[in-house]
């Protein structure tokens, strides 16, 4: 049995990362800072997974997720910990979340009246986009991606989600007022790679994004990814799954705290 991690560390390299970006200049050097950043925090999981490269037997557990593995079956490589993996989570969810709200904040700083994640129901069905965006009476449904950078991952995602808010004219129609509707993305790979695709969403909102903000967005999301990755590498389970205690104070005063840590908690 072969671990199939090898993918996750070959392009963890600023040559790889700088080719991926949009920008040149002086905005290379905190690309190249949080690359080293992420190269550091990635090291230990890096010979974790080499060590067992093809000496693991089937049904061996130790190429299993260290933190959720025992559940979820799954084996433990970087694209797992920053897209999958129950300890990780609620990093995950709020690395998407930062990436939308800064988009939110831009978009209206550009003119756009937003909404940030309305709930909206077609054919019985919920959906909850990122952002509407209206401008000129044309109302955009414009979802936010951060997926793990494979081949064709990034512009299929894009197309995934443009195709799957297409069923929503009727109802944000309605709660905008505008007279057009139309569908886009912005996705993101977890390690910082800006998705061509997103520039076609752009140009068809006439919405002009700066390369440097890009830029920027693409580096929130990889020092987002590099904070869950350091969570998962140097947190205990206690820390993420012990409910917390209640203690008494000296007026008898109730309060919470968590349970007392190890000093490898981070």
């Amino acid at each position: 049995m072969e671990v199939d991690s090898g993918s996750d560390f070959s392009v963890i390299s600023t040559e790889t990362y700088a080719r991926l970006w949009p920008i040149k200049g002086p905005l290379i050097r905190p690309l190249k800072l949080r690359i080293r950043d992420f190269q550091k925090n990635t090291t230990e999981l890096k010979g974790y997974c080499e060590i067992l490269r093809g000496r693991a037997e089937p049904g061996d557990q130790r190429v299993l997720c260290r933190r959720c593995g025992r559940v979820s079956g799954s084996p433990e490589s970087l694209a797992h910990i920053s897209q999958n993996c129950t300890f990780t989570h609620g990093l995950i969810v709020r690395r998407h979340d930062v990436i939308v709200k800064k988009l939110a904040s831009l978009a209206e700083a550009s003119g756009f009246t937003v909404t940030v994640e309305p709930t909206l129901r077609h054919d019985d069905q919920a959906f909850k986009p990122g952002l509407i965006a209206v401008k000129g009476g044309k109302a955009w449904a414009l979802d936010v991606a951060v997926p793990f950078e494979s081949n064709d991952a990034l512009a299929r995602r894009h197309a995934e989600k443009c195709r799957k808010y297409s069923c929503l004219a009727g109802p944000v129609l309605k709660l905008t007022g505008a007279n057009v509707y139309a569908t886009g993305s912005i996705v993101i790979g977890a390690r910082g790679a800006w998705c061509p695709k997103n520039n076609e969403t752009l140009q068809d909102m006439e919405w002009a994004l700066p390369e440097p903000t890009k830029a920027l967005l693409c580096i929130m999301t990889l020092e987002r990814t590099n904070q869950l990755v350091s969570w998962f590498m140097r947190t205990t389970e206690n820390l993420a799954f012990q409910a917390v205690t209640r203690t008494r104070g000296r007026e008898g005063q109730e309060s919470m705290r968590p349970p007392t840590l190890g000093s490898n908690a981070h």
